[in-house]
């Protein structure tokens, strides 16, 4: 998706993805594209089956939307604060038990 950094995108739930400074509602629902006909779709199927052709077959797309609410970034933060503090908890269980050991 347009401007969105793939290294710190994650999913904020409910079909919303941020990568902290752009988000996106993704529907869940696909729909068809403008002109989309079905006869040319299995046509293009079969010479794809016999011909070995290669096309374009993304007849549908997923509606997306950008997003603009601060209240993204603040969630996207949390989440990243939870998966800080998790990773830190999981080294000090290691450090404190080998120290145990």
């Amino acid at each position: 998706m347009p401007g969105l950094d793939p290294k710190s995108t994650k999913v904020l739930g409910n079909g919303y993805i941020s990568d902290g400074k752009i988000s996106y509602y993704c529907s869940s629902r696909s729909e068809k594209k403008a002109g989309y006909n079905e006869f040319i779709a299995v046509m293009k199927s079969l010479a794809h089956v016999f011909i070995k052709s290669y096309d374009d077959s993304s007849y549908f797309f997923i509606g997306q939307k950008r997003v603009e609410s601060a209240k993204f970034r603040a969630l996207y933060l949390t989440l990243v604060l939870q998966e800080t503090a998790a990773r830190f908890t999981t080294r000090a269980k290691s450090l404190t038990h080998s120290l145990t050991s």
